[in-house]
């Protein structure tokens, strides 16, 4: 969505910002994000807030921002370096994690109140269009528009549940008096489209909650939320079994890899600035990104992604391993952040 599709579809240019919450710990990732913030990880080569970011530039939204926490610094490198064309407006919560709720707050007093917000989380990857959630927000007049997800029985996430209307009804335990059954129950991926009416709602101070104080305030008051309704592919990438299969799925779906990355990958994409030494075998589908070096005898994939400045010299499977330095022992179905002669490991 270029600004010229942004001012068809209803929004001025400047009216539209987004903001990509990064200031979590990353707890069911450690010991690799002791050393790195969770939405600094890369997927396919590419960190995952930064995922978000060339998204958000497709829909043409330059104002951006973000509130880090954990690891502030790299945070907020990652951010500037990565994504430099964007116009930041970073919110650094020094003392506690200010929730969803708390954190948006600050991010949107920085970015211009006034402005609607389409905010998402940075630990996350969803392939809906963001185009089209920013159309239907705007035609449904809502002060809020939950990205939604249909359920399977493998998701953890529940507890939230559109009427007949399409109007989001009930948030965990908090209900709207006006319902049209049947209710249907849906996973919340976190990307939203919020009004100034949203904001004005948010506690001023301290932590917050948009689900269960926000949200829940304005089913009380009969204030309509919109949802948008997808089938698309979402991951939430908080595990390192979740974050491995959900590059095993990229990496298997070409209709997956344009959808997220803009383009297909070959089964086994090499790049150009990558060396492959005679003796090493590759087992599609694999990624070998610029910097890296395959030593002979290694065994690759299926289902890796190599990142950075690495000298392999293993077998890999099911594996996303990046960082610089050394990589010369087995792994199976794990995430590895290479820093010199040290692995760093999360295994699924």
């Amino acid at each position: 969505m270029s600004k010229e599709s942004l001012a068809s579809s209803g929004y001025p240019e400047g009216s539209l910002a987004a903001a990509i919450l990064c200031a979590g710990f990353g707890t069911r990732l450690k010991p690799i994000t002791q050393h790195l913030p969770k939405p600094c990880l890369p997927l396919l080569g590419k960190p995952l807030a930064i995922h978000w970011t060339d998204r958000l530039a497709q829909c043409g939204i330059r104002q951006l921002g973000a509130n880090v926490h954990h690891l502030p610094e790299q945070m907020t490198r990652c951010l500037h370096e990565e994504a430099a064309w964007a116009q930041w407006s970073i919110s650094h919560e020094r003392d506690v994690i200010l929730g969803t709720g708390g954190g948006v707050r600050e991010i949107w007093r920085r970015i211009g109140r006034e402005k609607t917000l389409l905010l998402c989380h940075g630990d996350v990857m969803v392939a809906s269009q963001l185009a089209e959630l920013l159309s239907l927000h705007r035609s449904s007049k809502a002060a809020a528009t939950l990205l939604l997800v249909l359920r399977t029985p493998e998701q953890s996430l529940r507890g939230v549940f559109t009427d007949a209307s399409g109007r989001v009804v009930q948030l965990l335990r908090a209900r709207s008096a006006a319902q049209l059954p049947p209710l249907f129950e849906h996973a919340f991926t976190g990307v939203q489209v919020l009004e100034p009416e949203v904001f004005d709602m948010i506690p001023p101070e301290g932590p917050a909650c948009l689900v269960t104080q926000v949200y829940a305030d304005m089913l009380s008051k009969g204030m309509p939320i919109a949802a948008m309704l997808s089938s698309a592919f979402f991951a939430d990438l908080g595990t390192p079994s979740r974050f491995l299969d959900a590059q095993k799925q990229v990496l298997d779906a070409p209709a997956l890899q344009v959808a997220l990355l803009g383009e297909t990958l070959q089964p086994c994409a090499i790049s150009a600035q990558a060396i492959i030494e005679d003796g090493a075998e590759l087992l599609g589908p694999v990624s070998v990104g610029p910097g890296v070096r395959v030593r002979a005898g290694s065994r690759i994939g299926p289902h890796v992604v190599l990142t950075g400045q690495l000298d392999v010299h293993a077998q890999l499977s099911n594996v996303s391993a990046w960082g610089q330095g050394k990589l010369h022992a087995d792994h199976h179905d794990t995430l590895l952040f290479v820093k010199g002669e040290q692995l760093i490991g999360a295994a699924a």
